[in-house]
């Protein structure tokens, strides 16, 4: 039997398994490690390497966590039989959401000892993995006062080696394992981490506040967050919230463009709403295809689009701080002057009739105002809850 793809190939490949590769990954590395599974190889001059790097930094072999970066280097430098890995699987019974956790002396025992070694290593041309490898190697770790393990970048802001360190609710959802292992720093000091790591990451504060405010019935704080826009009490009974989802530019727009992430979208039966959050940095001034496109108009037209499609009403809200001042003067440049966003998309845009109605929809929240509102409703709680 003989080897025809990488470990991390064969989990990007298992579209049936729900999360990410690194998920997939992580999960059955820790699970054929247990498992001591032994049709499995390595390359000599990766073990010798591997040997290397684990003398001076254990956490390649004994952090393979679903956010672990060392999981898609030593998954990239182990080659598997599609077929018997498959079958291996089934036979022992694996699920891909069940927790493997094997103990050091097991993981160092199956990887130096039962790991098998090819005579020639075919060319993985899956991952980029060495460059990966050596910059946390290299990158200095330090802990916090709670025990979180962090990498200062090049501008001095901490990025937490488990993005999850970096969340307080909700840390292991398969939407948040989602966006913190698709989105990673590609250079410097901290390449590998994950976006959603840094302490200046709008995704960890956007999942943060809202998530938690999503334990309580929408009716009860939903107007003292969002007091410029009305539901009714059906709607408050079908309202949908989605992280970062992904929708399509107008059908009638004609210059190339790719799905508009969303920050936070809510639905209801008569009204979408896409909320686009800012807290360190600004909107972004152009998109990748058109220099002239700027992210409030790209929210407004994708938004508007899908909205029309839908028979629903459309609303903008730009949650920033206040020291956001080129967003709030790019915002008010559209809101104050609607026949600014008809020259923008007007010329494909003929389902728009009144744009004073989309000006009238757009909104600034800043996260000041929100801070506040939350510190009153802790005030509160406070009164009624002696600690």
């Amino acid at each position: 039997m003989r080897p025809d793809m990488t470990l991390w190939k064969f989990c990007l490949k298992q579209r049936h398994y729900s999360g990410s590769a690194r998920y997939v990954c992580s999960r059955i590395l820790n699970f054929i490690c247990k498992k001591k599974y032994r049709n499995i190889w390595t390359g000599k001059k990766q073990r010798n390497e591997i040997k290397e790097r684990f003398s001076h930094q254990e956490h390649i072999l004994y952090r393979w966590s679903v956010s672990s970066s060392y999981v898609d280097y030593i998954g990239g430098n182990l080659w598997i039989n599609s077929d018997d890995l498959i079958a291996f699987l089934k036979k022992e019974r694996f699920h891909v959401d069940n927790t493997y956790n094997p103990d050091r002396w097991t993981r160092k025992d199956w990887f130096f000892n039962i790991v098998q070694i090819l005579d020639e290593t075919p060319e993985n041309k899956d991952e980029n993995i060495s460059s990966v490898l050596n910059s946390i190697t290299k990158r200095n770790i330090s802990t916090d006062e709670k025990g979180r393990n962090y990498v200062l970048s090049e501008t001095g802001v901490r990025v937490f080696e488990d993005f999850r360190d970096n969340l307080i609710i909700d840390r292991d959802d398969p939407v948040i394992m989602e966006q913190g292992n698709r989105w990673r720093y590609k250079k410097g000091l901290v390449q590998g981490l994950s976006y959603l790591g840094s302490e200046n990451s709008e995704d960890a504060i956007t999942w943060n506040v809202f998530r938690t405010l999503m334990k309580s019935p929408t009716s009860e704080w939903f107007s003292s967050i969002f007091p410029f826009i009305y539901l009714t009490d059906e709607e408050y009974k079908n309202i949908q919230f989605a992280f970062w989802k992904e929708f399509p530019p107008p059908s009638s727009r004609t210059v190339r463009e790719g799905n508009t992430h969303v920050d936070l979208t809510v639905e209801t039966p008569e009204k979408l709403i896409f909320i686009e959050v800012k807290y360190k940095s600004e909107i972004s001034i152009s998109t990748t295809y058109d220099s002239e496109r700027d992210q409030i108009i790209r929210n407004i037209d994708v938004g508007s689009s899908t909205a029309k499609e839908r028979d629903k009403e459309f609303y903008f809200v730009l949650l920033i701080t206040k020291e956001n001042v080129i967003s709030i003067n790019k915002f008010n440049y559209y809101k104050n002057k609607p026949e600014r966003i008809e020259e923008k998309i007007g010329s494909y845009r003929d389902d728009i009739g009144d744009y004073r109605e989309v000006a009238d929809h757009m909104y600034i929240l800043y996260w000041e105002e929100i801070c506040k509102t939350l510190r009153e409703l802790k005030d509160y709680l406070g009164e009624k809850f002696e600690e």
